[in-house]
């Protein structure tokens, strides 16, 4: 179902028109002469229509001038009556989807509106997606105080322009995600879509069908047909955060993904060919996941075109001040913020913040929503943080709930083993899928 607008001056065509779309369920609206379409489209909005070349007054190349100047443009279909193949083509270089011939075959005439609706959806998605990432991007910025992280920008400005694939490692919490984000920003992809997506979260088939789509019927479940997100992100960027949690089977369509550029829907026998670029993150060293069989060394290759490594935050501690700025200014209005003393900010600091950036956000949202006084001192912020002994198992501050101290302890025990969920839940004592909700209920890194 589609919002249409036949623009035709024949009036026999333009009412069998209107009977064909209507039949196919669509609202559609119709128009005599160029002029009266583009009054019509200054009233209301369209995702098809259909234009015939031969108008009275304004012709049909110079509506569909018109229609193309703005930026969400309907999809055109030109339908040619008689006219030179050379004006057609024009009417393509111009920014028209298609073209239908009269006498017009009903048949025909259906599967190009499919295709044109299809299209269409796809383009409304992209814009929701935008909208979402620029919502989750808000208010986070790039600090880049520190030497390490002040080289780790510079390398971007390099990389961000190129379409090659980035690889970027670094520790859970460190900020991967947003570093990914700043690559598209600043390409040429930027007023396209970014997608991520966390390889680490979801089973080995619906993964697969996240990424590439599956066709009606192609497994149990499959009740229509899927776009995945590389179709859907044709022209931007994909972000396959934990990359290095992805399954060895489909490593192997990933490869051939990043080498020809297409791929198949699970279930379908159409190549879809797709522009994507690809920037993936892991909290492992690749490399060394490459040496145990956990990850296949030619697509090791393939990903790691240009390597980028953020530094964990207990080795850019001086940033910490800024970043407790940005957390306040990005998440409580001016009369809810506090103030952190300086010896607070040193208690910050002298932290070594395994879950880095995050759990470093985490600590200044506790204490600002549970501090009842205008400043922030040392005392609220070690409340809430471990006091780690070096070299022994961590102790805890007296005033930490079970429920904090096990949230801790989870953390640790993850880290320790690199994020590895299942040797965790066996060490934890818990399956994984109690980890899995422990996880999300905590909100752990």
């Amino acid at each position: 179902m589609a919002k249409v607008l036949v623009v035709e001056d024949e009036e026999g065509m333009q009412e069998f028109l209107r009977q064909a779309l209507q039949l196919g369920g669509n609202d559609v609206s119709c128009a005599a002469r160029g002029d009266e379409a583009l009054a019509e489209l200054e009233r209301s909005a369209f995702d098809i229509v259909l234009l015939d070349i031969f108008l009275p007054g304004f012709n049909g190349i110079e509506v569909l001038k018109k229609i193309k100047e703005a930026p969400d443009s309907p999809e055109v279909i030109m339908i040619s009556g008689g006219a030179p193949i050379s004006t057609v083509v024009n009417a393509m270089k111009i920014g028209a989807w298609d073209y239908v011939e009269k006498p017009i075959d009903v048949d025909h005439l259906d599967t190009l509106m499919h295709k044109a609706i299809e299209r269409v959806r796809l383009k409304k998605e992209n814009v929701a997606l935008r909208r979402i990432t620029r919502i989750r991007s808000r208010g986070k910025r790039f600090i880049y105080d520190s030497p390490p992280m002040q080289e780790l920008a510079r390398t971007i400005e390099l990389v961000a322009p190129t379409d090659s694939t980035v690889l970027i490692e670094g520790e859970s919490g460190t900020g991967k995600e947003l570093v990914a984000n700043l690559v598209h920003q600043k390409s040429d992809r930027s007023e396209k879509t970014f997608i991520a997506i966390n390889c680490g979260t979801l089973q080995e088939q619906l993964l697969e069908s996240e990424l590439f789509g599956h066709e009606k019927g192609s497994f149990t479940g499959a009740h229509e047909r899927h776009q995945g997100l590389f179709e859907i992100a044709d022209g931007g960027t994909i972000f396959l955060d934990e990359i290095g949690e992805m399954g060895i089977e489909l490593q192997v369509k990933l490869l051939r993904v990043l080498e020809n550029r297409e791929f198949r829907r699970i279930g379908g026998s159409k190549t879809i060919r797709v522009d994507v670029r690809v920037v993936a993150a892991t909290n492992k060293t690749l490399l060394d996941e490459v040496e145990t069989g956990g990850f296949r060394k030619d697509l090791f290759y393939r990903l790691n075109v240009i390597h980028l490594a953020i530094p964990a935050l207990r080795e850019r501690k001086e940033e910490i001040p800024e970043l407790v700025e940005n957390f306040q200014n990005s998440k409580f209005p001016r009369e809810r913020r506090k103030v952190f003393t300086p010896e607070a900010m040193a208690a910050l600091q002298d932290y070594d913040w395994p879950g880095n950036v995050r759990e470093l956000e985490n600590a200044v949202e506790r204490a600002v929503i549970l501090t009842r006084a205008p400043d922030v001192s040392a005392q609220d912020i070690t409340a809430y943080l471990p006091a780690r002994n070096h070299g022994g198992p961590p102790s805890f501050g007296p005033n930490l709930s079970l429920a904090e101290i096990e949230r801790i302890h989870i953390t640790n025990v993850l880290k320790d083993q690199k994020g590895n969920k299942v040797r965790s839940a066996k060490i934890l004592g818990i399956n994984v899928k109690t980890l899995y909700n422990k996880i999300k209920a905590y909100d752990i890194p």
